[in-house]
């Protein structure tokens, strides 16, 4: 006889033999163990998401199956956001080439599936979330900036709490900004095949007009920022990453160790915030996918914008008392 059981790790659901009940499996979806229990009704008649409201290609799990399917398209309906789906793999995060803060290399595996914004936040999107607009540069369809970390993952909270009030996205799923080691990963836009590593351009080896293609930097940006996905995204679908305002991550900022990492999230204390990516007012040098820095989370420039990813594994990093912004 056939019962349904549940993956307790990322929700993925199967059809199962009765004679594995309390025997431990390894999910398809996440690659973790757990033992086999029958769903009990509260769990089979939990209500599911409003599939018209986020536009999963594929459904509701789509997430937990982005490590098959990169094509996967996350949609936000409140914000008008679009997420791509990217899938986990093994990357070399750091340069040899570059500042001493981006030395030693080492192997970097991301274990989990998530879906990153395909822009940075708009001002339109920022205003719609937190009711304001701090941005020094004006327009709807540029990129956020000058807002803190703290700002940052106060929009990412607000943003979970109004799509799970809503039921349109699952309790399970969470927004909050990337970790280091996930911006570099997308920045680098690791081939499908995961046969090889996005190269860390200097941009001089292959000349600033390439860079043009994918960037507004200080070669080109006229000292304003641009509307968001003006240039060519990457090999995920994502555009800016390169120039435009540079973004926050989670991360505490650290030094670089060369112990081989899965999943890393930075140091668990520290007075600084990553800070990633080449801005508008950047040199050619600074646009690369190792590049760098350490800034206040309290601090506010024009330079510094964020985006945001979803994802399903872990805790959000911020406290939900599900207040309806």
């Amino acid at each position: 006889m056939e019962i349904k059981t549940q993956c307790p790790h990322c929700h993925g659901r199967y059809l199962v033999e009765e004679e594995v009940i309390g025997e431990s499996i390894t999910c398809v979806r996440c690659n973790r163990e757990f033992v086999v229990i029958a769903m009990i009704p509260a769990i089979t008649q939990a209500p599911e998401p409003q599939k018209d409201k986020i536009r999963l290609k594929g459904g509701p799990d789509a997430l937990a199956k982005s490590a098959v399917a990169v094509e996967e398209i996350m949609k936000v309906v409140c914000v008008d956001m679009e997420l791509v789906g990217i899938k986990p793999g093994l990357f070399l995060q750091g340069s040899e080439n570059g500042y001493a803060n981006e030395k030693p290399t080492r192997s970097v595996n991301l274990s989990h599936p998530f879906f990153m914004a395909r822009h940075p936040v708009t001002q339109h999107q920022f205003w719609t979330i937190m009711h304001r607009n701090p941005s020094y540069f004006e327009g709807d369809d540029l990129p956020v900036e000058t807002t803190s970390w703290n700002e940052a993952v106060e929009f990412c909270r607000r943003l979970t709490e109004i799509e799970r009030v809503a039921r349109r996205i699952p309790s399970s799923l969470h927004f909050r900004l990337p970790t280091e080691a996930e911006w570099e990963y997308c920045c680098r836009a690791e081939p499908a095949d995961g046969s090889g590593v996005g190269r860390d351009y200097t941009w001089s080896d292959v000349g600033a007009e390439l860079l043009t293609e994918y960037a507004w930097f200080d070669g080109n940006s006229e000292e304003t920022t641009h509307p968001v996905g003006g240039r060519k995204p990457n090999r995920w679908g994502l555009h800016d990453l390169h120039g435009n305002v540079a973004e926050w991550c989670q991360d505490w900022y650290g030094p670089y160790t060369a112990d081989e990492a899965t999943d890393p999230k930075g140091p668990e204390t520290g007075r600084r915030k990553v800070r990633r990516g080449g801005g508008w007012s950047s040199i050619a040098r600074r646009c690369r996918c190792a590049d760098r820095a350490g800034v206040a989370p309290d601090c506010t420039s024009a330079l510094i914008g964020f985006r945001v990813v979803a994802v399903r594994n872990g805790e959000p990093p911020y406290p939900l008392n599900y207040h309806v912004w």
